[in-house]
């Protein structure tokens, strides 16, 4: 069978739309007497079997906050051939025998608890004291999986009905129209109401995607393995839809999907998995793909050295497959953009996401919530760096939007927060192998008023040891001021009316060990602006757009940075 998949893979076109790897971890056979954790067809490789501790209620968490092993179940085969699913617990009960204080005496004795779906509700829990019945059928659709339907002991309303997940692919319920179901309609995979009723006044429903219906059952010790190779499967098959067809470059994405299903398909468990180095692989082909194309669109002058660079990156994602001659092959390419970059003197490319239209971080979506550093941006609290990936939940707003405008905008987006007590916060990034000198920094930045109330605390556009605040010197007490930093003032007006409206602030960074550290920083400090009124959201901002020019070496920028330090240490020497 294996070979068979292989040679398929190796056959298929560059083109072939319906290529992909078969799971090789199937769900176990139902066995009466052992114990189990459910998962389904339709969750992620992510999502593990929980229970909530106040209802007993069955879903989906994410690894590392599932307790899955804590909830297993037994399954116990009925004489009528039903299964029920239970799990020992213990209650506390009134002996009959009374204390000397009169006090009822109890003692803590074993129950058996049934899954089920209890009268009431329509979502599947654990805390049923009397038996619960389920039909289990094969599933047609998908080998090892199972249908269940509620039989006796469920919700009456339920009983008939199918076991599957809501749309939010996270509970496990099953969905009725009588008394208003929690869930009615809502099937995992949609659902069409037809408008026309059956015998029983129920509305027919034509079911969009019946994936989710389909049960499996592990045992706990063969949780971890199975949930590898569903991640490792559905990435490879992901891959595949996501790349192989494109074109100008199915054929070097194709090269890569044979390899790493190749790899897959001969691992024998999960650390092998883990050791071929599929992830890797996959990763670094797209990272040089993406890297052509930025280099591509930089090459607007068609010049001849990056053009070969180019052709030679071309060459290598066409033939090559490992991760580490890809990967060189990126950072080869990557210096190349930065010598030639270097040369014109616009180094804007040089960046990650500088108008910050790569959503990826946040799902691909804007928000208006609670989210992580935008792609290519790091995130410091109070001088702490934020976790990659992690959203800044102390945020009620964090992220990237298109609730801005202005001259300095530039595409659709772009990157805000707003707390009610604005920390000490900067969100920069690094570029490396500069040459020394001075170099211009822009951006959009919004730090006005809102309702009336001016919010300018400190909001600034920074490159290393250099700053440009908002608005004009007068705005602010510069005692307040970061003396760590030579601040410059953009004179924008901090009265404007608006938090929507993008104004310019352009700093002149000095590069002196190779290295340019970008971006914003701000906090909550109302004593720093002359005229802010302390209300809730003191130091927020927007910002997009940055563009970075290479100025070249002025000895008056690397002497004004000189000079203002030896002034400090002057002052901190006499105060001494």
């Amino acid at each position: 069978m294996k070979k068979q998949l292989l040679l398929s893979c190796l056959l298929v076109s560059a083109f072939a739309a319906n290529a992909q790897v078969a799971p090789k971890a199937k769900p176990e056979t139902l066995v009466a007497g052992k114990q189990y954790v459910l998962v389904n067809r339709a969750q992620s490789a992510t999502q593990y079997m929980s229970r909530t501790s106040w209802d007993g209620a069955l879903y989906f968490l994410g690894e590392s906050d599932s307790k899955y092993a804590n909830h297993a179940f037994t399954a116990v085969l009925n004489s009528d051939d039903t299964w029920s699913f239970t799990i020992p617990s213990t209650e506390t009960v009134e002996t009959g025998e009374y204390n000397d204080n009169g006090e009822p005496i109890t003692e803590v004795v074993p129950v058996t608890l049934y899954m089920g779906i209890p009268a009431g509700t329509d979502n599947l829990n654990i805390k049923t004291k009397n038996p619960v019945a389920w039909t289990v059928t094969a599933s047609e659709d998908y080998e090892g999986f199972y249908r269940l339907t509620a039989g006796n002991g469920n919700n009456e309303n339920c009983v008939g009905r199918q076991l599957h997940l809501n749309a939010g692919v996270q509970y496990f319920v099953i969905s009725e129209p009588v008394n208003g179901g929690s869930w009615y309609p809502d099937y995992a995979g949609g659902a069409t109401l037809t408008g026309e009723y059956d015998d029983n006044d129920e509305e027919i429903i034509i079911i969009n995607d019946y994936t989710s219906f389909n049960w499996g059952f592990l045992q706990v010790e063969n949780v971890p393995a199975y949930y590898a190779d569903l991640k490792y499967s559905g990435a490879i098959n992901k891959f595949h839809a996501d790349y192989c067809d494109m074109e100008d470059y199915g054929e070097g994405f194709l090269a890569t999907y044979q390899a790493v299903a190749k790899l897959y398909n001969e691992a024998e468990d999960a650390d092998a998995l883990e050791e071929a180095g599929i992830l890797d692989m996959m990763n670094a082909k797209v990272a040089l793909y993406e890297e052509i194309e930025a280099a591509i669109m930089l090459n607007e002058d068609d010049n001849a050295v990056l053009a070969a660079a180019i052709a030679t990156a071309q060459n290598v994602f066409k033939t090559q497959t490992a991760a580490a001659e890809v990967g060189a092959a990126t950072q080869t390419l990557k210096q190349a953009e930065t010598d030639y970059s270097l040369g014109t003197g616009d180094i804007t490319s040089l960046g990650a996401n500088m108008s910050f239209e790569d959503l990826s971080a946040q799902g691909g979506a804007p928000t208006s919530g609670s989210g992580p550093a935008p792609a290519g941006w790091n995130v410091y609290i109070n001088g702490t760096q934020q976790e990659a990936g992690a959203n800044v939940t102390s945020f009620p707003w964090h992220g990237v939007n298109a609730d801005a405008e202005g001259e300095p905008m530039d595409g659709n987006y772009a990157f805000g927060l707003w707390v009610q007590a604005v920390p000490t916060y900067e969100i920069s990034q690094t570029i490396e192998g500069l040459e020394t000198g001075t170099y211009e920094i822009t951006a959009g930045l919004m730090a006005g008023a809102q309702g009336g109330n001016l919010r300018i605390t400190t909001q600034r556009i920074f490159g290393n040891l250099n700053s440009t605040y908002f608005a004009g010197e007068e705005a602010y007490n510069l005692d307040e001021l970061d003396d760590s930093e030579v601040y410059d003032f953009a004179g924008n007006d901090p009265t404007v009316n608006t938090d929507r409206i993008l104004y310019p602030v352009t700093v002149n960074a000095f590069v002196y060990d190779g290295t340019l550290t970008f971006g914003v920083r701000t906090d909550g400090n109302t004593a720093a602006a002359i005229g802010s009124v302390g209300t809730a959201g003191s130091g927020w901002f927007k910002v997009d757009n940055f563009h970075i020019t290479k100025l070249g070496y002025k000895a008056e920028d690397a002497v004004s940075i000189y000079n203002h330090y030896a002034e400090k240490l002057d002052w901190y020497i006499g105060a001494a």
